[in-house]
């Protein structure tokens, strides 16, 4: 039986907890400087997200071979709060889900970033399940027009990118290329150019989106 996975955001409060007992239990320990390790990528080359410190949030980067990458950025003070403690914490969940997993690198810590009160995590996943089993939320690749029934589910009609025309259910049927089918608030990078999507999705650039979380997923087809 698989073990109920709490959120990024939520982990991270717990991790901050964590820290905070153990920078008081060792007399306010100080922590300075970057937590770099091998295999960090450049955080924010396809929309920005990480650049400024203004900016909070999460954005997931399809692969086309089905892989994923996300990126969180969140509030991470290095002075009152263990940096290392975050990092082993990251790494102690991935090992112990890749080991559940049976997959040496199902999930990957791939980049982990303070900067300017801000930490920026890096995470590449091996699939849609991986993700959706890692941090417990919902997110599906379908394959169309084979796994066009995976659209029945969503929050809303879908329609083009301006809105001028809604797909009817044999349009549905009938699409080719891929969809990804999320409930959550963040950002979408698609492979290719986005062409439909559902209402609770705004798009940002041709092959970017943002979503909001609803009662029911949303759906990107590109």
């Amino acid at each position: 039986m698989k073990r109920k996975r709490k959120s990024k955001r939520q982990k991270m409060r717990r991790i901050k907890a964590y820290a905070a007992r153990t920078v008081f239990a060792l007399v306010l320990l100080a922590v300075f400087g970057f937590v770099i390790f091998s295999g960090i990528k450049i955080i924010g080359a396809f929309s920005g997200l990480g650049k400024s410190k203004a900016i909070e949030g999460n954005e997931l980067e399809i692969h086309s071979d089905g892989s994923l990458t996300e990126i969180t950025v969140d509030s991470f003070d290095t002075v009152e709060y263990d940096a290392d403690g975050l990092k082993k914490m990251a790494e102690d969940e991935i090992t112990s889900y890749n080991s559940e997993k049976g997959a040496e690198n199902a999930v990957k810590l791939t980049g982990l970033n303070f900067k300017n009160g801000y930490v920026t995590m890096t995470i590449d996943y091996a699939s849609a399940e991986d993700y959706s089993d890692f941090n417990s939320k919902d997110l599906k690749f379908a394959e169309l027009p084979d796994g066009a029934s995976a659209l029945s589910d969503i929050s809303s009609k879908i329609s083009t990118i301006d809105g001028g025309k809604v797909l009817t259910d044999e349009d549905i049927s009938g699409l080719k290329g891929h969809a990804v089918i999320v409930n959550d608030d963040t950002t979408v990078v698609t492979p290719k150019k986005i062409r439909y999507i559902s209402k609770n999705v705004t798009p940002v650039r041709s092959k970017q989106a943002t979503v909001k979380s609803g009662e029911k997923p949303a759906a990107i087809i590109y």
